[in-house]
């Protein structure tokens, strides 16, 4: 980790540009605390791409998450959640999926459990959970029931609003936010304001600023999605109130914040004209201005410093400007401290540079005819490992929402902003003044709280209740009666056949811990204690369980806001896809159903087969073995190397036939007990009537480790005492969410689904796409529906540098 933030630091370039006096205790006391928050309190993000913005019931969600530490992927954490929740709070589906240099992909499965209705999808990290939780990852989505008739649809499905409703007929609220935290009388100060209604969506308001006397000091208007800014110098013993009216002649009034008899007066000017500079000046009061004499300002970054510098009205030093030509895109955070290091104005400014990623992608084959094949390459010429993520939907029967939240705009701002802010993604359509001069307001507007300079700077810093899981699953408890020895577990995961042995060393405090497992769904974990050769004991030993255990219900801070479809007749014709999809699959899966009973009665398993599907899994199914089946008879053996003697060509056992001599033409096989490798001494102690089926597969075996000799593999009969599990304890634990294949149909082989109609409107999605530099440009092959003309394409992604790239495009063949 400490690598990984030298890294950032040398990345921003910018330290080098902080010059430090011989003697600047306060300035130290900054930085070091900075610093401290830096490194031992990393700040991850996480964003989603969807493959859309809305669903209907019988829908899968796909998605591709990216997960970012000081801007590159994250070395931190290893498990990402996932979460679907409904407009009650409660979490209905949750995907726990392993973070790879990065990224994960998941999807959630929308069956006729998951009602219509409005939701949230919320996405962490364990580490994210010790930080305020409005800077974890949020989307609001519209789930639409997908067996309404499109003659019966109501109008509450379809919302015909302007993009910001003017405030007329309705309630509202209006905030204002002075530039730099406070007013202060007797100095000229910027003020912003927000409203919006009672829903908390922007609404766009005209009024006028009036004083106690009913004098008019300031016109005031939106200037974009309800915000705006005025200037006003309030007087003492003046108080300021803003009046708006209605179109209806309706009259709300809201009062301005109160002045203060003294202090500073924070002014920013982000200028567009001369766009390597930020411009700052600070004012400060006549009631009692030697209190502020002497300021010390500083510019940080993500916790990075990029800028300090003494405010002296001694000297004559009240403003200056903040080199901006090396700073990556951002917010910037300024702050203004007096001599005792309490922050006294603080303000928040966008950096914006040409720093995204060019991506470029080339339809060398476009087909927009039914079922025509389309080839594109897509390249990303700057990436250093690039990793993207592409969606492919129906142009015309999906609706596009731009202004919504993408990778640019979450990484570079709703991620570091507290609230709600509506249309982030339009603040990064373009570099206009008019945009930058509305983002500019957005930073007036919004609250900046990753951490209290007052806290840091008292050495009060965040508690960690929730450690890094850095070495993706782990299995961890207490062993009670214990100090030292070891808690040694069976782990059986039926969703991936496997099997395995683990050992876990118990401490002076009587902990255990297994790291770096990697299984999914949920796995059965069969353990006991071991202090000795042979000093066993489940008594007192505790798998502890995972802070999701009893995580089930989420409180709504905040109202959802899914985007809206305007259009009905775009939204009918989605449901009527949505239905018609819901048929097919239907279909499908009859068909399926009738092809299995159809192969069942055409093919009837054997006896030894059923008894090998029933016990054996993986590898160890099937395979080049001599298989004996010992469940229908008692055996007068003494152990099951005596049963063995002369039962398999090339296979010799010699010696003492408690502890014998195994070898197959000169090699010794592996030994098993229900899958788990064991020592010839424990198979020879096991009762043969105990014994249900034994395989000796030939060399070599490849479903274990030192197979290279053949293997021989014992299974208990299910319930026995002597099974391999015979007499531990047991307890679940729950793994990875198994991930759905997206399926993309391929035309060019016969099918026998291939005469169903093909209504799908995510067409493609692939959240694995990789190119680069070196790599080169990405191919994306995939095959239209019956009824798409148009291409609505997405691409986004990050490369190893931070750097971060999206392509929103529409193709379409030529008339």
């Amino acid at each position: 980790m400490k690598k990984q933030i030298i890294s950032i630091i040398c990345f921003f370039l910018i330290l080098a540009s902080i010059s430090f006096v011989a003697d600047d205790p306060l300035g130290e006391r900054i930085l070091s605390a900075l610093h401290t928050f830096h490194q031992k309190y990393p700040q991850e993000k996480v964003y989603l791409q969807f493959d859309k913005d809305y669903y209907a019931t019988g829908d899968t969600i796909w998605f591709k998450a990216y997960v970012t530490l000081n801007r590159t992927p994250t070395p931190l954490s290893t498990n990402l959640y996932v979460e679907l929740i409904n407009s009650a709070g409660d979490i209905v589906l949750r995907d726990i999926l392993p973070i790879e240099h990065g990224g994960a992909a998941g999807n959630f499965t929308l069956d006729e459990k998951i009602l219509p209705g409005n939701y949230r999808i919320r996405a962490y990290t364990a580490w994210m959970l010790n930080f305020d939780p409005d800077f974890l990852f949020y989307k609001d989505i519209r789930i639409f029931p997908a067996n309404t008739h499109s003659q019966a649809i109501p109008d509450s499905l379809v919302q015909q609003i302007s993009r910001v409703s003017p405030a007329s007929h309705i309630r509202y609220s209006v905030k204002f936010l002075p530039e730099g935290g406070d007013l202060v009388m007797g100095l000229p100060s910027v003020v912003a304001f927000a409203a919006v209604d009672e829903n908390g969506l922007p609404i766009n308001v005209e009024g006028k600023i009036v004083d106690d006397q009913g004098h008019t000091v300031a016109i005031l208007h939106s200037m974009h999605d309800g915000m705006g800014s005025f200037s006003i110098t309030p007087q003492p013993n003046h108080t300021y109130r803003a009046i708006f009216t209605q179109a209806n002649g309706a009259v709300q009034s809201f009062a301005l914040p109160p002045a203060k008899p003294e202090g500073i007066v924070l002014h920013v000017l982000n200028s567009y004209t001369v766009p390597t500079h930020i411009f700052f000046n600070v004012a400060r009061s006549e009631t009692h201005k030697a209190r502020y004499n002497h300021l010390k300002i500083i510019a940080q970054m993500e916790e990075v410093p990029v800028f300090m510098a003494d405010i002296d009205f001694d000297e004559g030093l009240s403003g200056g400007m903040i080199p901006t030509e090396r700073l990556p895109s951002g917010i910037l955070h300024i702050t203004v401290f007096d001599t005792t290091g309490l922050p006294l104005a603080e303000r928040l400014v966008f950096v914006r540079q040409p720093d995204q990623l060019n991506l470029q992608l080339k339809a060398d084959q476009l087909r927009t005819t039914e079922r025509g094949h389309n080839l594109w390459s897509f390249s990303a010429p700057q990436a250093i490992n690039g990793q993207f993520s592409i969606s492919i939907t129906d142009a015309d029967a999906i609706v596009s929402f731009p202004d919504e939240n993408n990778i640019l705009s979450n990484t570079l701002l709703t991620s570091d902003l507290k609230g709600f802010i509506f249309h982030p993604g339009w603040y990064f359509r373009n570099t206009d003044t008019t945009t930058l001069k509305a983002l500019d307001l957005v930073m007036l507007t919004h609250g900046w709280r990753r951490f209290s300079w007052e806290k840091i700077l008292q050495n009060q810093y965040p508690t960690i209740r929730f450690p890094a899981e850095n070495d993706y699953l782990v299995i961890k408890g207490q062993a009670y009666a214990m100090s030292g020895g070891s808690v040694n577990m069976i782990i059986r995961a039926p969703a991936d056949t496997q099997t395995f042995f683990v050992s876990a060393p118990v401490n002076n405090l009587g902990q255990f811990m297994v790291t770096g497992l990697k299984f999914h769904d949920t796995a059965q974990v069969f353990f006991q204690g071991q202090t000795g050769k042979d000093q066993f004991s489940t008594n007192n030993i505790h798998i502890a369980g995972s802070f999701i255990d009893n995580l089930t219900h989420v409180p709504l801070e905040e109202p959802l806001h899914p985007p809206i479809i305007q259009n009905k007749e775009q939204l009918i014709q989605f449901l009527t896809a949505a239905q018609e999809r819901n048929r097919i699959n239907r279909m499908i899966t009859s068909r399926s159903i009738l092809l299995q009973s159809v192969t069942i009665t055409g093919q009837k398993k054997t006896a030894a087969d059923q008894l090998d599907e029933e016990y054996t899994s993986g590898m160890f199914r099937g395979g080049d073995a001599v298989s004996f089946d010992l469940t229908h008879e008692p055996m007068a053996y003494t152990n099951i190397f005596q049963y063995l003697q002369g039962r398999v060509a090339g296979l010799s056992i010699t010696g003492d036939l408690s502890n014998p001599v195994i070898t197959w033409r000169g090699g010794t096989p592996a030994l098993y007990l229900d899958e788990m490798p064991v020592d010839a001494q424990t198979l020879s102690s096991i009762n043969v009537n105990d014994i249900a089926l034994v395989k000796v597969f030939r060399p070599p075996f490849m479903g274990g480790f030192n197979g290279a000799n053949g293997a021989i593999a014992v299974y208990t009969k299910k319930g026995s005492s002597s099974s391999a599990t015979g007499g531990l304890a047991r307890d679940r634990k729950l793994g990875y969410t198994l991930v759905k294949q997206f399926y993309s149909p391929d035309y060019s082989l016969p099918h026998p689904n291939q005469d169903l109609p093909d209504q799908r409107m995510t067409l493609y999605w692939n959240p694995y796409l990789k190119a680069d530099s070196l790599l080169g440009p990405a191919q994306i092959s995939f095959y239209n529906n019956d009824v798409t003309h148009r291409f609505h394409v997405v691409i986004e992604g990050i490369d190893d540098q931070g750097r971060i790239g999206r392509l929103d495009t529409i193709l379409s063949a030529e008339p």
